[in-house]
């Protein structure tokens, strides 16, 4: 379950193709926040390993759009970034969006990876 929930998580973030930076437009932003919920939403048993570890998914896609938009120019180079990003780097950006106890979890998967 752990895994899958990683997996989920790491295929969401990168196919969100997202920009960051305080410079994004409203709609980036929105794009970002829609395509990181959908992504989640259509990976098998993503919704409950998040219900199930306390995490609200709202809460979670708008933190990683709002790292994504801190650290990127924009949607289009946010995107391209997490293209070609390893797995293990993916998780390992997306920790800070989690509570503690979750982030132990991914901590172990990474330690696996």
């Amino acid at each position: 379950m752990k895994n899958l929930f990683l997996f989920a998580i790491v295929l969401t973030f990168v196919s969100c193709n997202s920009n960051s930076s305080s410079n994004w437009s409203k709609d980036e932003m929105d794009l970002c926040v829609s395509g990181m919920s959908v992504g989640m939403l259509s990976e098998p048993g993503a919704t409950e390993a998040l219900e199930a570890m306390g995490e609200n998914m709202d809460d979670v896609t708008n933190c990683l759009c709002q790292k994504l938009s801190k650290e990127h120019a924009s949607f289009a180079e946010a995107g391209a970034k997490l293209a070609t990003m390893s797995e293990k780097d993916a998780v390992i950006m997306l920790m800070p969006c989690f509570s503690e106890s979750t982030q132990k979890l991914m901590q172990l998967g990474i330690d696996q990876m």
